[in-house]
């Protein structure tokens, strides 16, 4: 009988045990199973923060060359301004020039002309007088 209450008494604490076993086991698979999701989250974010990271390392390299692209457009627009500004300069002494020639040609022309009715008026003179 004493045995049979021992046993009885070794048998329910058996149970507790193997109860609280299967308590902490099923809390541990699901801290486990919780970890394995946060840790698959986890790796899917890293993924996907490496693909975005690659994709601006893309844009940033594509940015670079477009930049280094419109550096060299600026200094050959830059060139061509002073080309540019450099005939404007040389058009316009050389214009100045011209004017200055036909301004000295008018000149010598109307002299010429002034000489040439000069002359023509005394030669109508000198034929009236004849007369």
């Amino acid at each position: 009988d004493q045995s049979n209450a021992e046993y009885q008494e070794l048998l329910r604490s058996a149970k507790e045990r193997d109860n609280r076993f299967r308590a902490a086991q099923s809390m541990l698979d699901g801290r486990l199973k919780t970890t394995q999701e946060q840790l698959e989250l986890t790796s899917k974010e890293k993924e996907a923060a490496q693909n975005e990271m690659k994709m601006l390392h893309e844009e940033l390299a594509g940015a670079s060359t477009s930049c280094k692209e419109q550096r060299l457009h600026i200094v050959r627009l830059e060139e061509e301004k002073h080309e540019a500004a450099e005939a404007s300069r040389r058009k316009e002494e050389l214009l100045r020039e011209e004017l200055l020639r036909t301004r000295e040609a008018m000149s010598s022309a109307s002299m010429s002309h002034s000489e040439a009715g000069d002359a023509a008026g005394d030669a109508i003179c000198q034929a009236a007088a004849l007369q």
